[in-house]
């Protein structure tokens, strides 16, 4: 009798471990940065938003944001192609303005401006596309289109103060 109630509990309790099992393998891993890339914040009035394991930053003034994504899966590196796919699928409406390949730190990236709208409002996003090791990059300058210009320099002082370990 005890040996039928230890076998009915087995066989009652089995699936259940296994169906947790499975699912702990299958769960995506949390993501995390890069810890083979250093740099400068962009400095006052920019400030860190805190909001995602991704750094970022936002001009109080203009409203603009310069961010990095990066992305570390060993033995499935992107392409410089599906890197900006990641922001250009982030927006409605995205539309191109301008696509070039262009060296960073004397290796091949891909630059790309974009349109678009967030929750109805329109948005602009200039990026920048590139790998360094197992790791792909995407640093962008976003913001209303008629005061992204406004920080083209702090953008640009942001990708020259990039570090790789």
């Amino acid at each position: 009798m005890k040996k039928q109630l230890v076998a009915t509990l087995f066989i009652i309790t089995i699936p259940f471990l296994l169906v947790s099992c499975v699912s702990s393998l299958l769960k995506e891993k949390p993501p995390t940065f890069s810890k083979e890339v250093s740099f400068l914040a962009p400095a006052d009035p920019f400030v860190d938003l805190k909001r995602s394991v991704y750094p970022s930053w936002k001009n109080r003034v203009t409203g603009n944001v310069i961010s990095i994504f990066s992305d570390c899966q060993p033995g499935n590196p992107l392409s410089l192609t599906d890197l900006q796919r990641y922001m250009e699928e982030s927006i409605d409406n995205a539309t191109r303005l301008n696509e070039k390949t262009t060296p960073y730190q004397n290796k091949p990236a891909l630059f790309r401006t974009i349109d678009g709208q967030v929750e109805g409002n329109q948005i602009q996003i200039r990026s920048l596309a590139f790998k360094r090791l197992n790791c792909g990059y995407l640093v962008s300058l976003s913001g209303k289109p008629e005061q992204l210009q406004q920080d083209q320099t702090s953008f640009d002082t942001f990708l020259k103060s990039l570090k790789f370990k």
